[in-house]
């Protein structure tokens, strides 16, 4: 038999997926799966910047669920937009992303609000410029 895998991984953001300090620093941690042929690349973008690599917590991602867990440095105070993709071994692609406010900006900090999103077609564009990791 021929097994094709054209079911797009997942990523999660609980509540207390993003932790924000006084300084600019933001923890985030959220929760990637695959079912069928595992994960391979997981990358995040903040706002309008470029995608950046997200490293497993061991050698490589767990073949059908991982935690992802990263750290963001000096991030400017306002409100922020993170996203985050996942592929999987068959290239297929799945993101999700979540608004938090970071102090010092215009507004007072608030509770991230998770929201999880169906762009298939938004991530075209965000494979082509992330082709390398996956192939």
């Amino acid at each position: 038999p021929i097994y094709v895998d054209n079911v797009a991984p997942t990523v999660t953001f609980t509540a207390n997926s993003v932790t924000v300090a006084e300084d600019g620093t933001v923890t985030v941690q959220c929760s990637a799966g695959d079912a069928h042929s595992g994960l391979k690349v997981a990358q995040y973008k903040l706002d309008d910047e470029a995608w950046m690599p997200i490293a497993s917590r061991g050698l490589i991602f767990r073949p059908e669920y991982d935690l992802l867990q990263f750290t963001l440095t000096e991030v400017p105070g306002g409100e922020r937009t993170l996203k985050v993709a996942v592929f999987d071994m068959a290239g297929n692609s799945g993101s999700a992303s979540v608004t938090f406010t970071v102090p010092g900006g215009e507004e007072e900090a608030v509770e991230p609000e998770a929201e999880a999103e169906d762009d298939t077609e938004d991530n075209a564009d965000d494979a082509n410029l992330i082709a390398d990791a996956v192939g």
